[in-house]
């Protein structure tokens, strides 16, 4: 799995589902939005107020067995 980066370090691609490490201990999938210049929770779309801090690529989904 990727390491946490920085937002001070790189922000992600505009719209890049990301996880984002929020309040110090929350984790949420998200996305930023570039248009508005914030961070948004992916399955709602509601502004996340508090300081995203940290973020990671979203790890690759399992393998299906066949």
């Amino acid at each position: 799995m990727s390491e946490w980066i920085s937002v001070k370090e790189r922000l992600p691609n505009g719209y890049q589902k990301v996880l984002a490490f929020v309040g110090g201990i929350v984790y949420v999938v998200a996305i930023l939005d570039t248009r508005a210049n914030k961070w948004r929770v992916m399955w709602d779309l509601d502004v996340i107020d508090d300081e995203v801090t940290h973020w990671m690529p979203l790890p690759e989904p399992p393998k299906e067995d066949d």
